[in-house]
């Protein structure tokens, strides 16, 4: 069994109909998104709720998913550093994350169609990123990417997308995240007065949005 299935903490439903993984934030841990999954799994019986624990230690305390190996160089762009260090160990986490999603999905007995990709800050990257690129059912974004990758976002298919981040959010711009997004059929909610954090309106939206596309 590979590492992010293997420590993995499970939520809800042991026989599931479908199924939600969730990636929790910079320096966090799977534990930091249980509350938002026990309240979901309240309302949905038959699904099972994932959170995933990143692999890499993080020198603020708990786990990153992003493992860059170096700093920007005084002599890079502002193009130079991410097309050379930041997407390269993004899409190196896109395969490690897709890797243990095909191996939960074989043990659940699903699909990709009964699958909905959920994060918070560097999370919401995981899931949006790897989401649309495996065309899942849906994917939940809240509170970033921090910042969008234009780059990594494929052409909108059969993907579902619910982006939900505070207008005062600025680690997740909100003018970014709504033009790289709206190409999606989804919608994103800027939430107004909100920062850096998830709230009961991120949990409401969140829950009707997983009705919405697992049923």
């Amino acid at each position: 069994m590979l590492p992010l299935v293997a420590t993995a903490l499970r939520v809800g439903a042991p026989v599931p109909d479908s199924v939600v993984v969730l990636f929790h934030g910079l320096g966090c841990d799977k534990s930091s998104l249980k509350s938002l999954a026990e309240g979901w799994a309240e309302q949905r019986p038959k699904t099972q709720f994932v959170l995933m624990q990143a692999q890499q230690a993080s020198w603020r305390g708990g786990f990153d998913w992003l493992a860059f190996p170096r700093q920007r160089l005084e002599e890079e762009t502002e193009a130079d550093y991410p097309a050379e260090v930041i997407l390269p160990s993004v899409r190196r986490c896109q395969a490690e994350v897709s890797a243990a999603l095909d191996e939960l999905l074989a043990e659940l007995k699903l699909d990709d169609a009964m699958m909905v990709l959920a994060g918070f800050s560097q999370g919401a990257a995981v899931s949006a990123y790897t989401g649309l690129a495996r065309g899942v059912a849906g994917v939940l974004p809240m509170g970033g990417p921090c910042p969008p990758r234009p780059q990594l976002l494929p052409e909108p298919a059969a993907t579902k997308v619910c982006v939900i981040s505070g207008s005062v959010d600025t680690s997740a711009p909100a003018d970014q995240l709504v033009e790289v997004f709206k190409k999606y059929p989804g919608r994103v909610h800027i939430l107004p007065g909100v920062g850096h954090q998830v709230t009961k309106e991120h949990a409401q939206i969140g829950a009707s949005f997983l009705a919405e596309v697992l049923g």
